[in-house]
This record gives structure tokens, sequence and C-alpha cells, in this order.
């Protein structure tokens, strides 16, 4: 049986939407579209993503103790 010690840990690698958008907008710059309206929609949806995921994430750090 494994004690505390033995146990594996996880790291999470997972990027950010905020860490990615610029590659996101690159490819929509290369599709001829990007305008402020996308650049500021698709950086409020990034940044909302974020926080979903924060929430979510201190929402099971807390039901596991």
């Amino acid at each position: 049986m494994l004690d505390e010690r033995d146990q594996m840990q996880t790291v999470d690698c997972t990027p950010t939407w905020q860490g990615i958008l610029p590659m996101y907008l690159a490819i929509v710059a290369n599709s001829g579209v990007v305008t402020p309206d996308v650049r500021s929609e698709l950086g409020r949806m990034a940044e909302a993503a974020d926080k979903w995921v924060e929430f979510q994430n201190a929402n099971v750090n807390l039901l596991r103790g």
C-alpha cells in the first residue's frame, strides 16, 4: 500500500487561454478579418475562460480536501 510520500504528483502544463491568444490572433490575422473589435472580443473571451478554469480548479481542490 502506498503512503503519502509514494503517491504520484501531477503537474498541470495546460496553457492559459490568454497565453495562447497571440497564436489565435495570428491565425485570424492571416484570414484578413482581424479588427479591433475581434481582438477585444477574443481577449475578453480568453480572460473569462481562464477565470472559469481557475474557479473550477479551486472547487475541485476544495472537494478533494
